[in-house]
C-alpha cells in the first residue's frame, strides 16, 4: 500500500452544466486510482449508486458538500474525490479552495465548451485566478457526427484540454448492473485505458520514454522498444528529439518494433538514403527537404496527435527567439520534419515569427518535457557517442587502416588498386559537410544529453561505436547494440514498471 499522505489528495469533479457520464467518470477514476496507487480512496457521491465492494473504494452519500465536513472524513485515505454538483451556491468556492485537483468535466460540444470559457473566465474576472489555474479541463468526446478537433476544443475554451474520455457504446458501459466499473471489467477498453492514463498521472505513477536524437545512432531506439515490448513494460507517454521523435511517433501510431525494423530496413541500401537528399542552393540549408517529407508522408499520411495510442511529446528549437517547443497538436508528419530539421542540414520550417529546427539543438534526450507533465518515472535513451565510445571508433579505424596497409604491401596489383582507390576517394570526401555537422552538433548535444539523463530514473547509452551519424545502412547493428543496453538494465526497467 501506499504510504498514507499527511493529508490526502483532493480531487473534486465538477461542471457548470449538466454533462451526462460524470458521476460514471468519478467512479472509475476513483477505481483506477485505488488499483494503481495502492491507496486508500474515498469517493464522495451527490447521489445513490451501485459501485462493487472488489473495487477497494470507500463511499458516502452527501448531496451537498463543505470543507468541514470533508475535514471530518478524509482521515485515513491516500485520495479523495468528489462528485460534486453542478451548482453548489456559496460552498462552491470553497471546495474549489480545499481541492489539490479539479477535473472540469465537460462534452465535446460548442455549447459545452463555451459555456465552459465563459466559467472559467468569471473565475478570473471575480479574482479567483489561482482556483482557475486548479481546473484541468477533461473532455467527454461524443460519438456524434460534427466532432470537434482537439485544437477547435482548445481554442473554444481558450485553454489545453488536459484528458480526454470516449463515449461509451451501448455493448460496454461504465458502469454495469452490480456496480462494476469498466476499468475492472475491460481494462483494455479505449475508455478504461485513458481512465487509467488519468489516475497514473493523478498519482504520480506515468511511466516515461525519452528517446534522444543522433541520426543513424538513433536506430538503437529501435532495439529498446524491442525489449520493452516484448517484455511487457507499460510505456505512458513517450517523448522525443530528432531521429528520436520519429520512431517515437512510428511507436505512438500503433507500429510494432518490427514494422518500424521494417521501414528502416528501406535505408540499408546506400542508394535509398541517397534518395532522400535533394540540394537546394544553400541559403539556409544544403537539402530542401522536400523528399524526407515525402518519405515521412508515406509513413504517416495526414495522421494527427488525436491519431496516437500512447501520447507523444516532440521537441523542436525555435532559432528565431531561441526557446525549445514541445509539439503535440496538429500533423504528425510537419512535427516530426521540424524536430528531423538539422541546421545547415535542412531547411528550417519558417512560420511567421518562428524558424524551426531540430529539437536535439537544446533538448537531445527529452527528459524535461516528461518531468513538465508530471511524470516521475523516465526511462531516458542516449544514443549520442561520448569520448569512450569516440576512443573505441578511432582504435577499431585505426586496425581498420593498418589492415589495408599491409593488404596493400600482400596483395596483388588488382586488390592494391581499389585499395587504393578507396584511400583516395576517403581523403577527398572525409570529412564531407554532412560529417563536419552532425559532429560538431553531437558533440555539443553530448554534454546536454548526459546531464538530462543524470535526472532520469533509468538511463540507457546504446552507441554502435564502429558507426558514423549517417551511416543508416548499418540498421541491424545499431538495433541489436539497442536490444544488448536494454536487455543489460531489464531489472532496473522492470522494477521502476511494476513496484
Amino acid at each position: 500500500m501506499e504510504k498514507l499522505r499527511q493529508a490526502p489528495k483532493i480531487i473534486s469533479i465538477f461542471s457548470n452544466v449538466a454533462c451526462n457520464g460524470k458521476a460514471e467518470y468519478a467512479i472509475n477514476l476513483a477505481t483506477a486510482i485505488a488499483k494503481i496507487a495502492r491507496a486508500r480512496v474515498l469517493l464522495v457521491c451527490n447521489k445513490e449508486c451501485i459501485i462493487d465492494p472488489s473495487t477497494g473504494i470507500d463511499k458516502v452519500l452527501m448531496e451537498r458538500v463543505d470543507k468541514e465536513s470533508i475535514d471530518k472524513i478524509k482521515q485515513g485515505y491516500g485520495y479523495v474525490l468528489i462528485d460534486l454538483l453542478a451548482d453548489h451556491g456559496e460552498n462552491e468556492y470553497e471546495m474549489f479552495y480545499c481541492s489539490d485537483s479539479i477535473h472540469f468535466f465537460l462534452e465535446s460540444t460548442r455549447d459545452s465548451l463555451e459555456k465552459g470559457h465563459e466559467f472559467l473566465q468569471g473565475l478570473v474576472t471575480k479574482g479567483l485566478g489561482e482556483v482557475s489555474n486548479r481546473f484541468k479541463v477533461v473532455v467527454h468526446n461524443l460519438d456524434i457526427f460534427d466532432r470537434l478537433s482537439l485544437e477547435e476544443m482548445a481554442w473554444l475554451i481558450r485553454r489545453d484540454v488536459w484528458a480526454g474520455v470516449p463515449e461509451q457504446g451501448m455493448a460496454e458501459t461504465s458502469i454495469d448492473t452490480k456496480g462494476m466499473p469498466l476499468v475492472i471489467r475491460s481494462p483494455e477498453d479505449a475508455y478504461s485505458r485513458s481512465l487509467i492514463h488519468i489516475a497514473k498521472r493523478e498519482s504520480g505513477m506515468l511511466l516515461g520514454l525519452a528517446l534522444g536524437s543522433g541520426a543513424a545512432f538513433g536506430l538503437a531506439h529501435i532495439g529498446v522498444l524491442k525489449v520493452l515490448e516484448k517484455n511487457r513494460i507499460p510505456i505512458d507517454i513517450i517523448s522525443g528529439s530528432s531521429i528520436g521523435a520519429l520512431i517515437a511517433i512510428m511507436w505512438g501510431i500503433g507500429l510494432s518494433p518490427g514494422k518500424i525494423e521494417q521501414i528502416a530496413g528501406r535505408l540499408k541500401h546506400k542508394l535509398n538514403i541517397m534518395r532522400l537528399l535533394d540540394f537546394t542552393m544553400p541559403i539556409s540549408g544544403i537539402l530542401a527537404g522536400n523528399r524526407l517529407k515525402r518519405f515521412l508522408k508515406g509513413i504517416f499520411g495526414e495522421k494527427t496527435f488525436e491519431d496516437l495510442k500512447i501520447p507523444v511529446k516532440i521537441i523542436v528549437y525555435d532559432l528565431a527567439n531561441r526557446e525549445t517547443l514541445v509539439m503535440e497538436k496538429g500533423l504528425l508528419l510537419d512535427a516530426v520534419y521540424m524536430s528531423m530539421a538539422v541546421p545547415g542540414i535542412f531547411e528550417p520550417k519558417i512560420e511567421k515569427t518562428r524558424v524551426i529546427i531540430d529539437g536535439g539543438v537544446s533538448e537531445p534526450v527529452p527528459v524535461d518535457a516528461l518531468s513538465k507533465e508530471g511524470v516521475k518515472k523516465i526511462i531516458a535513451v542516449n544514443v549520442l557517442p561520448g569520448p569512450a565510445d569516440i576512443h573505441e571508433r578511432n582504435m577499431l579505424l585505426k586496425k581498420r587502416l593498418e589492415d589495408e596497409e599491409n593488404l596493400v604491401c600482400s596483395s596483388s596489383f588488382s586488390i592494391k588498386a581499389v585499395v587504393l582507390l578507396k584511400k583516395f576517394f576517403r581523403r577527398v570526401f572525409t570529412p564531407n559537410i554532412f560529417d563536419v555537422i552532425m559532429t560538431s552538433m553531437q558533440s555539443m548535444e553530448y554534454v546536454l544529453a548526459e546531464e538530462a539523463c543524470r535526472k532520469a530514473s533509468v538511463s540507457l547509452h546504446p552507441v554502435y561505436a564502429d558507426a558514423g551519424s549517417i551511416d543508416f545502412h548499418l540498421v541491424r547493428h545499431f538495433i541489436k547494440r539497442g536490444e544488448e543496453e536494454a536487455g543489460s538494465k531489464l531489472a532496473e526497467i522492470k522494477k521502476l514498471a511494476f513496484e
